[in-house]
């Protein structure tokens, strides 16, 4: 790769970085459509407005309720197990 020298005397490569990361969200998109489409959906409602608006609320509500359960999956069911074997323990 051909190198020039920076402003700072420091070799910068010839390519810019914006070329890297044009394939990179390119090839994303044509990988993860649906998935690239949710989060341009969801920037766009955050950016018009719509986080401060009454399904703003509950849309975060709903998503701190879904992330707040499966996060406390894992602990629940360590208890759990505890719980079984220390009953199935003979004393």
């Amino acid at each position: 790769m051909e190198t020039s020298t920076s402003q700072f005397g420091q070799a910068a490569p010839a390519v810019p970085p914006v070329r890297d990361l044009y394939h990179s969200l390119q090839t994303r998109i044509e990988e993860h459509p649906y998935g690239t489409l949710a989060v341009a959906a969801g920037v766009g409602f955050i950016l018009g407005g719509g986080l401060f608006s009454r399904l703003g609320a509950k849309l975060v509500a709903t998503a701190i309720r879904v992330g707040l359960a499966s996060a406390a999956e894992p602990v629940l069911q360590s208890v759990v197990e505890e719980l079984k074997h220390s009953v199935q323990r003979p004393s």
